[in-house]
């Protein structure tokens, strides 16, 4: 190909790289376009589901389906059982999370996160009578990287966990796992401080955005290298010289 006395003459290796670079690039900014749309979906179903009015919780709920809900149970606290999460801070204060087992009326037990304190001591008992509670579902997950065991080996209620953990909370206690808890609403009473933050579904849009244009500057890139390389000036004659 000729443009004017510039000739366009590829040659195999920059052409093979180029022909396996600016599609690659160019596909994963089209994935991560896709993900900024699906984190636009989950937000958008997020904020939806934290403002719905809290309904009671089903007999064999859905946990996924009722994740960042508001549901309402009723149920006894297992005292004994009772045990703090260390390390959490609020408002720039260190301090624990209390956590205390609720046996609900179909024999459950579902760990319920009663909010923030500075340390154990100032932990509550809490009431020996029935109670009715509302709060959050909520799934957690382990970490990816996990250093030890996430509860004590030796006395696990009175030392304090790493986090929440209800299928370890299940094997420690020897009661049927559940895969949630629930964070007591702030209003409600037989807990502490509590102001649970709104679920943001991990990285924002604009960042997979972000991440995109990046990708498709590089195919760019590539293209533009490529294209550079491969053009030819014409040899100057002996006349010219």
């Amino acid at each position: 190909m000729h443009l004017g006395q510039i000739t366009l003459r590829p040659t195999t290796v920059p052409t093979v790289a180029m022909l396996i670079a600016v599609p690659l690039f160019t596909a994963l900014g089209a994935w991560q376009l896709d993900r900024a749309e699906t984190k636009r979906d989950l937000r958008a179903e997020l904020a939806a589901r934290w403002d719905l009015p809290a309904v009671t919780l089903p007999a064999a709920p859905a946990w996924s389906d009722l994740e960042h809900r508001r549901v309402t149970l009723r149920g006894r606290f297992v005292a004994e059982r009772q045990f703090i999460i260390s390390d959490r801070v609020r408002q720039g204060r260190r301090g624990v999370h209390v956590v205390t087992p609720l046996q609900t009326t179909n024999g459950h037990e579902l760990l319920v996160n009663r909010g923030w304190v500075t340390d154990s001591t100032a932990a509550d008992e809490p009431p020996e009578q029935a109670v009715t509670l509302t709060g959050r579902v909520a799934l957690p997950q382990p970490p990816a990287l996990e250093l030890g065991p996430a509860a004590p080996a030796n006395d696990p209620w009175s030392a304090p966990w790493s986090r929440l953990d209800p299928v370890g909370y299940a094997v420690v206690a020897g009661v049927d796992p559940l895969p949630a808890a629930l964070l007591l609403d702030p209003d409600q009473p037989h807990g502490f401080a509590r102001d649970w933050p709104r679920p943001t579904g991990g990285l924002a849009p604009s960042l997979h955005i972000g991440y995109a244009l990046q990708w498709f500057a590089f195919a760019a890139l590539a293209a533009g290298i490529w294209l550079i390389r491969s053009l030819r000036r014409p040899e100057p004659t002996g006349e010219q010289a």
